[in-house]
């Protein structure tokens, strides 16, 4: 699975701007902004800034054993889209 997710989002450069985070037992609710650039075929890159973006881990031992992403993708695909 990781090795799919590397090769899949390889080209795309992400970064997160966290605002708070709750932690409630098993779980951790991180509420920010996402900023996405992604380098096309042809050379031309699309970028989608200050996505609102809510992950929800839960963690059990120690590690994730759920991981839930909510965000509005459309900005992003209307960049790819308009290239």
């Amino acid at each position: 699975m990781m090795t799919k997710f590397r090769q899949g989002y390889a080209g795309i450069e992400m970064s997160f701007v966290q605002h708070r985070a709750i932690y409630s037992g098993h779980y951790a609710i991180v509420e920010g902004e996402l900023t996405w650039r992604t380098t096309m075929q042809d050379g031309k890159v699309a970028v989608s800034n200050d996505t609102p973006f809510v992950l929800i881990l839960r963690i059990e031992g120690g590690k994730v054993v759920e991981h839930r992403d909510y965000a509005d993708y459309h900005p992003f695909i209307e960049a790819v889209r308009a290239l």
